[in-house]
């Protein structure tokens, strides 16, 4: 299956609106930002990658890698 990111533009386009802003959320980030700082930029961006799951799964497999279901938990949820 293609990802959707590869062939269609107005996903392609909303995705990278997306990855923009996750992108500029982090580069605000200083070392003097407070805990609390990070934490709420930190939502923000997970907000933006689930907006991105929810256009294309497969796009987000690649850019999150370790929030990919395996086979496992998918076998642990038939259970």
């Amino acid at each position: 299956m293609t990802a959707i990111y590869k062939t269609d533009p107005e996903a392609r386009h909303q995705i990278d609106l997306r990855l923009k802003k996750i992108a500029a959320i982090e580069a605000n980030l200083g070392l003097d930002s407070t805990k609390r700082e990070r934490t709420n930029a930190k939502y923000k961006q997970n907000k933006f990658l689930l907006e991105i799951k929810e256009i294309d799964v497969e796009f987000y497999d690649t850019i999150e890698p370790d929030r990919r279901e395996t086979e496992a938990d998918k076998i642990l949820k038939q259970k």
